[in-house]
């Protein structure tokens, strides 16, 4: 590993030692449920209600393992935060005829950013194979990897998602018959920021190609452009 990190800070300029080492894995969430019933009347109710939930875990996709050791900067928050609030309104004209008009907004937010390098911002992945290692517990030398930069799952992803309902619905009883007339309206907006890969990733085969800048391979997607 040090001189892994030699490499990378005399080579590449790059201070990896600031991405190994203790690292937290936290897990926070918040939810919050408000309910308001009115009886603004015999014959009218109306009901508020909100459910509000924000999710974050720190150091997401990072794995650890005697074959596989990622830092930091290819790990990233997972984050998640959603509101729905219902305006509901019911009406009981008769014994027989009651209706019921609801509205409803929610949202969603899922973006899912890549922690930053010791450069300050995102760079692409890469990849050093054929590293041997000891993790102890008497297993003897393993082939391990080492990764850093942004995991290509995390280059570009953000999902947002709005919806907006309204709904009507009116009953009416006759005889031993319920019949029930309405109607449900619905508007979704989505918008989806993703790019798998989007800034490419670096493989080498051992830690001499890593010194000698010789990758084995570097792949990245394109956009699709159509003709």
């Amino acid at each position: 590993l040090a001189k892994l990190l030699g490499i990378a800070k005399n080579t590449y300029g790059y201070d990896l030692s600031q991405e190994v080492g203790d690292f937290k894995q936290n897990i926070d969430e918040s939810a919050v449920f408000g309910r308001l019933d009115w009886q603004i009347n015999d014959r009218h109710t109306l009901t508020v209600r909100d459910n509000y939930l924000n999710f974050e875990q720190s150091n997401d996709r990072l794995t650890i393992s005697p074959s596989i050791n990622e830092t930091t900067s290819n790990a990233g928050p997972y984050k998640e935060k959603t509101n729905s609030a219902v305006v509901a309104l019911t009406s009981i004209f008769s014994t027989s005829v009651s209706n019921e008009l609801r509205a409803q907004l929610s949202n969603d937010r899922k973006p899912r950013p890549s922690n930053p390098s010791v450069l300050g911002g995102i760079i692409p992945q890469v990849r050093i194979n054929g590293l041997v290692a000891n993790p102890g517990d008497n297993l003897g030398n393993v082939s391990t990897a080492v990764i850093f930069g942004a995991d290509p799952v995390l280059h570009a992803n953000n999902l947002e998602q709005d919806t907006y309902e309204l709904i009507d619905n009116l009953r009416f009883t006759r005889d031993r018959h319920t019949y029930k007339l309405g109607t449900d309206l619905n508007k979704v907006h989505v918008f989806n920021d993703f790019f798998f890969n989007g800034l490419g990733s670096f493989t080498f085969n051992n830690l001499t190609d890593f010194a000698n800048k010789v990758p084995a391979s570097y792949t990245r997607a394109l956009p699709f452009t159509p003709t």
